[in-house]
């Protein structure tokens, strides 16, 4: 039972994507970069290279928080970078 919750709010999430306003970065560093957004949820994403884990040069690790009405959720690698994307694109 837990496990569908918490893919309903992954879904929720993924659904409030396009309406999150996202602010400036919030740390950019080489090879480590920060968003947050609101939207229905608000979210925090990062970007972080991984290279120094065995991984080709450019390689860039996601992860992510959602937080709505109490409830925190770690955000799926995918969905880190989805929303991670999307945060860079509004920049532009």
């Amino acid at each position: 039972m837990q496990f569908d919750r918490f893919v309903h709010f992954l879904e929720d999430i993924e659904e409030d994507l396009p309406n999150i306003k996202w602010s400036a970065p919030d740390i950019v560093w080489p090879d480590y970069k920060s968003w947050s957004g609101v939207g229905k949820w608000t979210i925090s994403v990062i970007s972080f290279s991984i290279v120094d884990q065995g991984y080709p040069a450019g390689s860039m690790g996601y992860d992510g928080t959602a937080t709505h009405d109490g409830i925190v959720v770690r955000l799926t690698r995918t969905l880190a970078e989805k929303a991670f994307r999307l945060a860079e694109k509004s920049a532009s």
